[in-house]
């Protein structure tokens, strides 16, 4: 009986979060899900078993597709601080 061994097939983080971003719901529920949930998501709408790691990776770069980087928030932070100013006159906005 000739039993053939499973095939291993490497898929990237961003290839995984290009993937669950097709429908836009499913890059909300990747932010939000767990690395297990996601692993689980990932094998029964694609078929392709992913490590805890890069689940978890890919959880980081979802979060960046939502709201940006870290730097990104921080330079908005200007515009931010005038629209307060504006909408709430008087109000005093320090960083």
């Amino acid at each position: 009986m000739c039993m053939s061994s499973p095939v291993k097939q490497h898929i990237g983080i961003i290839t995984i979060g290009k993937l669950l971003r097709k429908p836009v719901h499913l890059l909300y529920a990747a932010v939000m899900l767990r690395p297990k949930q996601k692993i689980d998501l990932v094998r029964m709408i694609h078929g392709v078993q992913i490590k805890y790691k890069k689940a978890w990776r890919t959880k980081e770069y979802a979060q960046i597709l939502v709201t940006g980087t870290h730097e990104d928030s921080y330079h908005n932070l200007s515009k931010w601080f005038f629209k307060v100013q504006e909408n709430n006159l008087g109000s005093m906005v320090f960083l």
